[in-house]
């Protein structure tokens, strides 16, 4: 099984993904976390322009549907702004499942640990990831993922993992 943990960066994707992988091991499966800032710096990934970043998204699902196949549930964090992308997941990961954390702009700017919606005087993005206001608004927001999680801090992480848990658990015999 892969679960695709996408949103915006700072929407809480890795949070709620090593919750998740903690969570999946206490209840004795084979579970593995790949995380896009994890891996980036693992394979030694560093381009941050659309194309970079669609080759290295399907990196990510591609290593992914290698795991699941092998028989671990592979948690993939990742912002994956491309439909291609989930699109190629939906068609080629047999046991594919895409949770879509959703977050208002203004729980982003008052989060952004990594400094990504900071601008200068003529508003153009400080961060070193390439990131840049536009760019954010123009991800491609999921079209059909199977779980849509709003994590705007209302709810613990925890929380948000039972859900993600109940829908796997409910839909497939992990």
């Amino acid at each position: 099984m892969v679960i695709w943990l996408t949103g915006l960066p700072g929407a809480g994707k890795t949070t709620i993904a090593k919750l998740l992988l903690e969570k999946l091991r206490l209840l004795g499966k084979q579970a593995l976390l790949l995380d896009g800032d994890a891996l980036r710096d693992a394979l030694h990934l560093r381009g941050y322009d659309p194309a970079s970043r669609k080759v290295i998204a399907l990196t990510y699902a591609r290593l992914g549907k290698m795991f699941s196949e092998q028989g671990s549930i592979a948690i993939c964090a990742t912002v994956s702004m491309f439909d291609s992308v989930r699109q190629w997941n939906a068609l080629n990961i047999s046991d594919y499942f895409e949770v879509y954390i959703k977050v208002t702009d203004e729980v982003l700017m008052t989060r952004n640990q990594k400094g990504l919606y900071s601008t200068n005087n003529t508003g153009e993005a400080l961060s070193e990831h390439g990131f840049d206001l536009a760019l954010i608004k123009k991800m491609a927001t999921p079209k059909s993922p199977h779980l849509v999680i709003n994590n705007n801090g209302l709810e613990a992480p925890v929380v948000l993992v039972e859900k993600i848990l109940v829908q796997i658990i409910g839909n497939k015999n992990i």
